[in-house]
């Protein structure tokens, strides 16, 4: 997950009157960001003096309260629809007026899907058909003890497989909001050039 805090310049509060020379930050996400799931997220407000209390709202809908310092609100996307949206932070100052600030970013609530791989050769690219609502941020096999990233290319995702047996393998895709699915197969490129296993001995 992001780290950056973005600065956001005053807007109108939600209600009440609002304070001069002052902003809000929300921690976590650039604007325009796609989140997903729980979230904890802190709430910075910069202003002359000190603040009484934090709310957070969704499209004027209140999601949570920050009583004390530091500013942080648990919530979670899976309770809203899906799709773009508004989060506003509002701060309470002891004489009665209030700062805001918003930030747009689009609520995912739906891990992405795999849908199949092509077929399996040594030393060749496998694509693997990853979909989502909201983009695939990455798709990576974790075969044999070894991490295969997948690279971008039409159709989906491709590694180089560098297997010549058959090996149980794991497809483990991660969108944009950071949701996973994970796939557990058997890929299998039927080489018959790979060396057969020495027969036990003894036998």
């Amino acid at each position: 997950m992001n780290r950056w805090l973005l600065t956001l310049p005053m807007s109108a509060a939600l209600a009440g009157c609002v304070a001069d020379d002052a902003s809000v930050a929300i921690g976590g996400w650039l604007d325009g960001a796609i989140i997903g799931g729980p979230q904890h997220t802190p709430i910075h407000v910069d202003a002359a003096q000190p603040v009484v209390r934090v709310e957070l709202y969704r499209d004027g809908e209140r999601i949570g309260e920050a009583p004390f310092a530091p500013f942080v609100i648990d919530w979670s996307t899976t309770v809203f629809p899906e799709g773009p949206t508004t989060l506003q932070a509002l701060g309470y100052l002891p004489d009665g007026t209030n700062v805001g600030g918003r930030i747009s970013v689009v609520f995912d609530n739906t891990p992405p899907s795999i849908a199949y791989f092509s077929g399996v050769e040594t030393g060749s690219q496998v694509t693997i058909t990853v979909s989502d609502n909201y983009g695939v941020a990455a798709v990576e096999v974790d075969a044999s003890g070894k991490v295969l990233r997948g690279l971008p290319v039409e159709g989906g995702f491709a590694v180089t497989w560098p297997f010549c047996e058959a090996v149980e393998a794991d497809i483990v895709a991660t969108d944009q909001a950071g949701w996973t699915t994970t796939w557990h197969t058997t890929m299998d490129p039927q080489d018959p050039t790979c060396p057969k296993p020495s027969a036990a001995s003894g036998q």
